[in-house]
């Protein structure tokens, strides 16, 4: 396999793993990548509640 397929395969698993943890974590318990964290008020964490998180996490 050439060193750019290779590259690329990676970025993408690391793409859908942080895309599955930030939806499955409760507000402001992640680390973004600038550093910042989610605001309590983000939208996307509203409409699902706390219960609906958990059955998603994966101790």
């Amino acid at each position: 396999m050439s060193a750019t397929k290779k590259a690329r395969s990676k970025r993408k698993v690391k793409r859908a793993g942080a895309k599955a943890l930030r939806s499955a974590n409760p507000p402001n318990t992640y680390p973004r990548r600038d550093g910042a964290t989610a605001p309590a008020t983000d939208p996307a964490f509203e409409t699902k509640g706390a219960d609906h998180a958990d059955l998603h996490r994966h101790s």
